[in-house]
């Protein structure tokens, strides 16, 4: 049950990431006037094949089908491109354009991500 819980919370920030990210695109002329698709470099806290990328590896794929190829989100690497306590500092100065990470490595750059810890509820319950 927590499993399946915690798959439709997952599910439900992917989609609306991905939304988020098309939105921005919608009446854009230059994305539907280029040729080239545009990309976005995206970075992740994780060596590329942890499972922990398995989520970014279908986002990837369903921005790509969504956008009908004019939006793609490129892998630029993992904790060896980018530390990974640093990913915020690096989309924030426009190093990369998206960081793959988790919230509990980026409290110092996020302090509301400690508003997770709040929940009355053990993680099994989650």
């Amino acid at each position: 049950m927590a499993k399946t819980k915690r798959s439709w919370i997952r599910v439900g920030f992917f989609w609306v990431f991905l939304w988020g990210i098309l939105g921005m695109g919608v009446g854009s002329e230059p994305l539907l006037a280029a040729e080239k698709p545009l990309t976005l470099k995206a970075v992740s806290a994780w060596a590329q094949n942890n499972k922990m990328n398995d989520a970014f590896w279908m986002l990837q794929k369903k921005v790509k089908e969504r956008s009908n190829g004019r939006l793609e989100i490129v892998w630029g690497g993992g904790p060896e491109a980018i530390p990974s306590f640093q990913l915020v500092q690096a989309v924030r100065n426009g190093v990369v354009d998206l960081g793959w990470t988790a919230h509990t490595y980026n409290v110092a750059q996020l302090p509301v991500v400690e508003g997770a810890k709040l929940s009355k509820l053990t993680p099994s319950e989650e």
